[in-house]
């Protein structure tokens, strides 16, 4: 027997990530209600569905990446805490403190954190990092990030 899918409202954390994107992408008023009413037929983030919000949210998440000014997620907790690797915690870290210390372009940002990464621990990707090695990557960023705020 077949059952009728539950269509389930938008969620409080879609509505605060759609205007975040929209604030991020500079949409104004009239744009962004246009754009959710060519797709959807409604001109509230309110009025979505979840699906709606999902396909709306990975539309922006799009546009805002290629614009340079949203950068691709890493869910670094698929890794769990291995045993001698560097924790879903520290990967975060290096992330965020690379991105504040990178001056290479947006779309090149993970091959040059990779290059980083082999010349610092040895390994050409994090989830290849030993814990012992992110607290030397973390140590580094961190010099490169003070260093960065005391050039003029």
């Amino acid at each position: 027997m077949r059952t009728k899918q539950e269509i389930r409202p938008i969620t409080k954390q879609q509505v605060k990530m759609i205007h975040t994107l929209k604030e991020a992408l500079g949409l104004n008023e009239s744009i962004y209600r246009g754009t959710l009413y060519d797709a959807f037929g409604v001109t509230s983030s309110k009025e979505l569905n979840e699906t709606q919000a999902c396909g709306v949210i990975d539309c922006f998440k799009k546009e805002a990446i290629k614009a340079g000014i949203w950068e691709q997620e890493h869910d670094y907790s698929s890794f769990g805490n291995r045993p001698d690797h560097a924790t879903p915690k520290q990967l975060k870290y290096i992330c965020c403190l690379w991105n504040q210390v990178s001056r290479v372009q947006p779309d090149r940002r993970d091959a040059a954190l990779r290059k980083f990464l082999m010349r610092q621990a040895g390994v050409a990707d994090l989830r290849f990092l030993k814990r012992s090695s992110a607290t030397k990557v973390i140590s580094a960023l961190k010099a490169m990030k003070t260093q960065a705020g005391s050039v003029h």
